[in-house]
């Protein structure tokens, strides 16, 4: 297992190193630094600062689902913990570094384990269910966006999320008797499908005015990441309208979600590439605001490592 883990690892490090290896064969890296020399430095700051609004955002998405189902997280924990796993998903790339950070500071404060996994999974899910929504909408609207398929095919994700949630007091149902049965179960997969039914539980046990809000504020972070790529797009001299910057960061956003890659290096310039190719933008400037949006990561990334930097020893004990 540790050596299958090993090769995924090396894996995902080769091809995107093979990715921005051909992205910059077949355009300069002279090119694209001077496209980025040329840059506007206000708008760059105004597209980070943002950025880092869509980061608040997202953990007040995730805030009001741990509060709808009772956990003791308040609203700076939840901000804390979200830049922080943003930072070690950059120092220990990987699929589920920053879910498992996440929820390991969330036992810091009397989280169980499988009840951080249920929260943060609802929250990702949401998030997930607001991108596609908005991208089909976006790609329906927008006279430069690609053909119909891709809306009808974004359409269909959410629609399967509201499913699942519209289905969720028949899971209850069936999650709260798998509890029961596993209580006393002290074997390994007795405590594997507790935590998981647990897990479980509190995806779907949220009431269903918090889970419309943080849909809400997924909304509101996709709306303000499309504002954010539009500025940091504006910096480099290409005036493309918010519309066009909403399909194309959920291009990119779906492309990094990809497990094929170390932080999306190499899918997201070849995903900006090929979404601002309809709209006349050269390839090297496509590879600027690729690495511009990289850079915003970059600086949430930094505000959690200093935020970890300074995070306190004082600790309560998760349940078990």
């Amino acid at each position: 297992m540790h050596n299958k883990r090993e090769w995924r690892r090396w894996g995902r490090i080769i091809l995107s190193a093979i990715a921005l290896l051909s992205i910059f064969l077949v355009t300069g890296v002279n090119d694209v630094f001077t496209a980025l020399s040329h840059a506007d430095v206000s708008l760059i700051l105004v597209g980070i600062g943002l950025n880092v609004a869509t980061r608040l955002a997202a953990a007040e998405r995730t805030y009001v689902i741990s509060r709808g189902v009772g956990l003791p997280l308040n609203r700076w924990q939840t901000v804390e913990s979200l830049f922080i796993s943003n930072f070690w998903s950059l120092a220990l790339p990987g699929l589920s570094a920053g879910s498992v950070i996440t929820v390991y500071r969330y036992t810091r404060y009397g989280v169980s384990l499988a009840d951080g996994f249920g929260v943060l999974g609802a929250s990702r899910v949401i998030e997930l269910a607001a991108f596609c929504a908005f991208g089909a909408a976006a790609f329906a609207l927008s006279a430069s966006a690609p053909n119909a398929k891709v809306t009808l095919l974004l359409s269909l994700v959410p629609l399967l999320i509201l499913g699942v949630f519209l289905l969720a007091p028949r899971v209850m149902s069936r999650t709260s008797q798998t509890l029961s049965e596993n209580k006393s179960s002290t074997s390994a997969i007795g405590r594997l499908r507790t935590v998981g039914a647990r897990a479980l539980t509190s995806f779907t046990g949220a009431p269903r005015k918090d889970l419309l809000a943080a849909g809400c504020f997924a909304l509101l972070q996709c709306a303000l990441d499309a504002a954010s790529v539009m500025v940091l797009a504006w910096s480099l001299g290409f005036r493309i309208d918010w519309l066009d910057a909403l399909w194309i960061n959920v291009l990119a956003y779906l492309a990094i979600l990809l497990p094929i890659s170390v932080v999306g290096l190499g899918v997201r310039e070849a995903a900006v590439i090929v979404a601002l190719t309809p709209l006349g933008v050269p390839r090297d400037g496509a590879i600027a605001l690729a690495l511009l949006m990289l850079a915003a990561t970059f600086f949430n990334a930094l505000v959690g490592g200093v935020l970890q930097f300074l995070s306190g020893t004082d600790r309560r004990t998760a349940p078990e």
